[in-house]
């Protein structure tokens, strides 16, 4: 079974995790983790290493916000479990497409290809609507 967990500054994890359900339904195999005021990295990749520790059998995503921050260095110590990816740059298509993926699909196929997703759906909204309307193809009144 794949696990997903997703670990932020702040309540970004748990917002998240809110969102994704609201969308996709309740899903038992996500987790957040929030550094909050008063915590630090250890105790974000303590709480990680429990979900880790719980099941011994799946693999996990670990899905962090902040490319070289705190939270995402203090859990890339656990990709030396050969069942953990670690992927940083959270947002809701990344983690729609891991979260909605194939059990079955090799882990690191899914995770680039969701990184691929996410990375294409950053738009700049008045320029997609200027080509868009250079184009004919008005969608809004």
């Amino acid at each position: 079974m794949r696990k997903i967990i997703l670990a932020s500054h702040g309540e970004l994890a748990e917002g998240m995790k809110q969102s994704v359900e609201m969308i996709a339904g309740k899903q038992e195999n996500l987790y957040a983790i929030s550094m909050a005021d008063g915590m630090g990295p250890q105790d974000v990749f303590m709480k990680a290493k429990e979900c880790l520790d719980r099941d011994k059998e799946s693999e996990f995503v670990i899905i962090t916000d902040l490319p070289g921050g705190s939270v995402n260095t203090a859990l890339a110590v656990l990709l030396k479990e050969e069942r953990c990816s670690l992927v940083s740059g959270m947002n809701i298509i990344l983690v729609l497409d891991i979260v909605l993926s194939d059990e079955k699909a090799d882990v690191e196929e899914v995770v680039e290809n969701a990184m691929q997703d996410a990375k294409e759906t950053i738009v700049n909204v008045r320029k997609m609507l200027t080509m868009k309307e250079e184009e004919g193809d008005l969608f809004y009144d």
